[in-house]
């Protein structure tokens, strides 16, 4: 699953070596055909966690930059939210 093309993204296939190595589940054909659903879900829970990791992370340096004026904080959560780094097509599907 490629997250998006940035430079300081992991590639798709470093994302997905990533999320295995930390779900503690192997690549392998026989781990997949004895427990699908398992490691799926695993699969899917690891995935969601590094997106909103990296969404929190986001916005929490644009709040910190924004000042402490509440108009400011506004409109660097929304600048934020929908910044082309993280509001793309398929970070939006997943």
């Amino acid at each position: 699953m490629a997250l998006d093309n940035r430079a300081d993204s992991p590639s798709g296939a470093a994302v997905d070596d990533s999320v295995m190595r930390t779900s503690g589940l192997h690549q392998s054909p026989s781990n997949a055909r004895k427990q699908p659903c398992e490691v799926r879900r695993v699969l899917l829970s690891e995935t969601l966690n590094y997106l909103w990791q990296e969404y929190r992370e986001h916005w929490q340096t644009a709040l910190q930059a924004s000042g402490s004026n509440a108009a400011d904080q506004l409109k660097g959560l929304i600048h934020a939210e929908f910044a082309p780094v993280i509001c793309t097509h398929d970070r939006q599907g997943a």
